[in-house]
């Protein structure tokens, strides 16, 4: 173990409520040696730039089998293992990290939701709302609406994905027409083959292979900000990605496995000018 992990798990040690008095004690003797001092001390400025994350340890690494789909939360259930599914009312979904879910809705409609993606139904009145990560949703004659930040989409014979990345938003419309009610904004009509960001431009631009590739376990960006690269790979991957710097906005352009996250990682390391520093359960990216 290197120094710096040393110091990490130290430091994790210590902020534990478990942590005996023995410990402490060996750690104040540990910190006797000035550079152990030393590493210690940049752990804590590092962590103490990060802000609040206590709930970062209770989160840990996902490393796990796409092939075992799991939807939970208030009310709903999804046994997409067996090929069967029992939708209430209103349920909850999530997917955990480097897991899709395909969820069969009322009327025929069906979610496929993301890696690490959260989404609610509302079934009597056909509405969904997508609270994390991306989500696809086909739907047939009955219109679903469906609720994303800023922004309500009416669908009706149409698939559209919804995905949400740090703060932004991008619709993408990939049969049929959807119509978009950005708040306190004109109706968008968006046709098969068009994507919007809702941001202040809303600027309608055609689909891209960002929002179509990720069902085949690929990542695909062209000139798209670092921040988005680094929450789809946080999705993927498990665990905590910061990302630090003046420079979050580079553009990045590139295709990764996202069934080999950590190698996608390294990629952007290796070619952007990026340091990449660990800490249990979280990773640190400064521009």
């Amino acid at each position: 173990m290197s120094l710096r992990d040393d110091a990490c798990a130290r430091f994790v040690r210590l902020r534990s409520p478990h942590c005996t008095g023995a410990e402490r004690e060996a750690h104040c003797r540990w910190l006797a040696d000035p550079g152990h001092a030393a590493a210690f001390r940049a752990v804590e400025e590092m962590w103490g730039e990060l802000g609040d994350l206590r709930d970062v340890a209770a989160v840990g690494p996902a490393r796990l089998s796409r092939r075992r789909v799991l939807a939970m939360g208030g009310g709903g259930l999804v046994a997409a293992s067996a090929g069967a599914a029992l939708v209430w009312p209103r349920s909850d979904f999530a997917t955990p990290a480097a897991r899709l879910a395909r969820l069969p809705l009322p009327d025929g409609a069906d979610l496929l939701l993301d890696a690490a993606s959260r989404a609610n139904l509302d079934a009597p009145v056909r509405h969904v709302h997508v609270r994390a990560g991306r989500a696809r949703l086909r739907v047939g004659a009955t219109e679903y609406q469906i609720i994303a930040p800023r922004c309500r989409i009416a669908a009706r014979a149409a698939e559209v994905t919804i995905h949400l990345w740090d703060g932004q938003a991008t619709v993408a419309c990939h049969a049929g027409e959807v119509r978009l009610h950005p708040l306190q904004r004109s109706t968008i009509a968006l046709a098969a083959g068009q994507e919007v960001s809702l941001d202040d431009a809303l600027h309608v631009a055609p689909l891209s292979e960002t929002e179509t590739a990720w069902t085949s376990d690929r990542l695909v960006f062209h000139d798209r900000p670092l921040r988005q690269v680094v929450a789809d790979l946080e999705r993927w991957r498990g665990g905590r990605i910061i990302l630090r710097g003046d420079h979050r906005d580079m553009a990045v352009t590139g295709t990764f496995d996202a069934t080999r996250p950590e190698a996608a990682l390294d990629a952007l390391v290796a070619a952007l000018p990026i340091t990449r520093h660990d800490l249990p359960w979280l990773t640190v990216l400064s521009t």
